[in-house]
This record gives C-alpha cells, structure tokens and sequence, in this order.
C-alpha cells in the first residue's frame, strides 16, 4: 500500500525490457491514484507489443519490449469486514488487462506421492500421506 507510482512504472518497464514474468500480489492494496499511473504505463507497453514495436518511450525513456513478458495480478480475499471495506476494487481501466482466473488449493498428497515417485522413492504413497499430515500441523 506504500508503493508509489515511480517504483511500479520501473518495475513494469524492467519487465517488459527484460521480458520476464511478474506477478503483483493483492493490487488492489495499492492506491488508487497509483493504479491510474499503472494503467497509463500499462497500456503504453501493451499498445507497443499489439504494434509489434522493438522499443516504446516512456516519461522521456526509451523501453525495450520484448514479447515474452507477462503481467499477472491477485486481487486477494478480505479476511475481516474492516480489511473488506477498505479494500477497493479494481478500477475498470486497469480490469480491461486482465482475464480473470480461478484459483484453487492444490492437492498436496497428489504433488508430494509424484514427487516421491520422481526421486526414485518406492514407499512414496505411505510417505506422501506422512508429509502431508506434517506440513498440514
């Protein structure tokens, strides 16, 4: 929620010169009035890669875009009603980036037994049910 809109602006030109993966967890924690600059900053890279463009500027700086980027977000869930209030939504302008995604826990015993299976562990559904409880305590 202290992020200002200079450090996302880097940090959103990084990911498109560098053409890395980010994900912002819980944006919907961070101002709003940083979210319209995230916006504006977003739709310039965004425009640029739809042209196919090697490089766009931005605030007087030159980005190198590389299409391999990619931005994902977690709005998260408010756990109290106090934390819900003061959570805001996502502002239309920012929504028309993101498709929407489901998300949900992963079945641990499944990954921790093929896990175990991978390592060469024959025993592996008796010591996935182990790990399971022990991770779960």
């Amino acid at each position: 929620s202290d992020i200002s809109y200079h450090t996302l602006g880097v940090l959103l030109c990084g990911m498109a010169s560098a053409g890395v993966w980010v994900c912002l967890d819980e944006l919907t924690r961070i101002a709003v009035d940083v979210l319209c600059v995230v916006s504006q900053r977003l739709k310039a890279i965004f425009e640029g890669m739809a042209a196919k463009l090697p490089a766009i500027t931005v605030d007087g700086d030159e980005v190198t875009l590389r299409p391999s980027c990619g931005l994902f977000i977690t709005l998260g869930i408010p756990e109290t009603e106090t934390e819900a209030m003061r959570q805001q939504s996502l502002p239309s302008h920012l929504k028309e980036f993101f498709r929407p995604v489901a998300m949900i826990a992963p079945e641990l015993l499944v990954i921790c037994e093929a896990l175990l299976l991978m390592f060469g562990f024959t025993d592996a559904p008796r010591l996935a049910r182990k790990l399971v409880v022990f991770h779960e305590m």
